[in-house]
C-alpha cells in the first residue's frame, strides 16, 4: 500500500498543507484505505475526499477519475510483484526453484500489501475494474518469463491455461491466508506449503506411472 501520509497514523500534516506530489500521494493513501474497506465497486469520490479531507475539485484536478485513482493503486502493487518475479528469474535456472521461491515472493507481498491484496483478488474477474486488467499483464508476464526460462534450457514450454490455473491456486491460498486478516505464522506457513504442494506436485507429475510423488515439507519449502 502506498507509503503516503494518508496512513501515517496522528502527527501527520493536515491536507490543506500539503502540496503538488505530496499532496497527490496524500490522497492515493487514503484512496487506497477506501479501497481496502470498499472494493472498487463501493469506492466513490466522495469516499475519497472525506477520508483525505480534500475537496471535490482538488481531487479533480488531480485525478480524472476515481476509476484513475484506484487504477494507479493496483497498479503499483502489481509492478512490486513483478519486479520481484524478474529478480527471482534472473538467479534461477530450475524451475522448481523459480516457482517455489516466486510462490514465497506472493506471499511476503501480500502480507505486506496487507488489505488491498483482498479487492485486487476479488475482482480479477471483474472486466469493470483496474484489478481485472492488470492481473491479465501480470500473469501474461509471469506466463512469459516461465516459458521463456524452459525455451533457453531446451525444455517445452507449459500451455498457458495450465500454468493459468496453477497461479490461480497461488492466488486463492495466498490472499485468503492475509485478508480479511492476517493468519497466525502458523497457518502462513501451513497454507504456503500447501500451496507449494499443490503446485510442484503438478509441475513434476509423471504421466508414465499415474503417480504423484510425494513432497516432504522441507522440499515445499526449498
Amino acid at each position: 500500500m502506498s507509503q503516503s501520509l494518508a496512513n501515517r497514523g496522528a502527527g501527520r500534516p493536515k491536507s490543506n498543507q500539503l502540496q503538488g506530489e505530496e499532496l497527490r500521494e496524500h490522497v492515493i493513501g487514503a484512496a487506497s484505505l477506501v479501497y481496502s474497506e470498499h472494493g472498487y465497486r463501493d469506492t466513490s469520490v466522495a469516499k475519497i475526499i472525506e477520508s483525505a479531507g480534500i475537496s471535490r475539485p482538488l481531487f479533480y484536478r488531480l485525478f480524472k477519475s476515481c476509476y484513475e485513482v484506484i487504477d494507479i493503486i493496483v497498479e503499483r502493487a502489481n509492478n512490486a510483484l513483478i519486479d520481484t518475479t524478474k529478480q527471482i528469474l534472473a538467479t534461477n535456472t530450475s524451475l522448481i526453484s523459480m516457482v517455489s521461491k516466486g510462490i514465497d515472493a506472493y506471499f511476503e507481498w501480500c502480507r505486506n500489501y496487507g488489505p488491498v491484496v483482498g479487492p485486487i483478488y476479488r475482482e480479477i474477474s471483474d472486466k469493470e475494474s483496474p484489478a481485472y486488467h492488470h492481473r491479465h499483464r501480470l500473469v501474461a508476464s509471469m506466463i512469459e518469463q516461465v516459458n521463456q526460462m524452459l525455451f533457453e534450457h531446451n525444455q517445452p514450454e507449459l500451455p498457458v491455461v495450465f500454468l493459468d490455473g496453477l497461479i490461480c491456486v497461488i492466488e486463492h491460498i495466498g490472499s485468503n491466508t492475509f485478508w480479511p486478516e492476517e493468519q497466525p505464522e502458523t497457518i502462513v506457513e501451513q497454507n504456503r506449503a500447501i500451496v507449494k504442494r499443490i503446485v510442484l506436485a503438478s509441475l513434476v507429475f509423471d504421466d508414465k506411472s499415474g503417480v504423484v510423488p510425494a513432497i516432504s515439507l522441507g522440499n515445499i519449502q526449498g
